[in-house]
């Protein structure tokens, strides 16, 4: 999750932008880094998780950090499992996850006051694909 602070300024009068990761199950921030105003939050990506232990957990990230690199780096450094969005900006990468496309994944949402559609399934954003890897996104 990226956000710049409302309100925060560097010395020079950039704002602070910062990437974190947290926990979905508790909400707990488990690691922050800012990101430079001459770069972006995908260069921060492994600087990030590096220092934590995610052997075994599933990461999720949004469109930005669907990169091979960033799977490498989670499969073979961080021994983690991930759920990476893919959208029709990247056409190769696109075709090939919608041509092995299996049924949508449904879950269920706890009901949270003020969640939209609290307790009810709704389709996670991205698509069933058990015990196979995209081969666009191999190591």
């Amino acid at each position: 999750m990226a956000k710049a602070l409302r309100g925060a300024r560097h010395h020079r009068g950039e704002p602070v932008h910062l990437l974190a990761a947290f926990d979905h199950g508790s909400g707990l921030v488990l690691a922050q880094t800012d990101v430079p105003g001459k770069t972006n939050e995908i260069t921060r990506f492994q600087p990030l998780l590096g220092r934590l232990d995610l052997h075994d957990r599933v990461v999720t990230a949004d469109t930005l950090h669907t990169q091979r690199e960033h799977a490498t780096f989670l499969i073979e450094r961080k021994r983690a499992h991930y759920v990476l969005i893919v959208k029709k900006n990247q056409p190769s990468l696109y075709a090939q996850v919608s041509r092995g496309r299996r049924r949508p994944v449904a879950r269920r949402t706890p009901a949270r006051p003020g969640r939209h559609a609290a307790g009810r399934p709704r389709a996670a954003g991205g698509l069933a694909r058990p015990r196979r890897r995209c081969p666009a996104l191999r190591p």
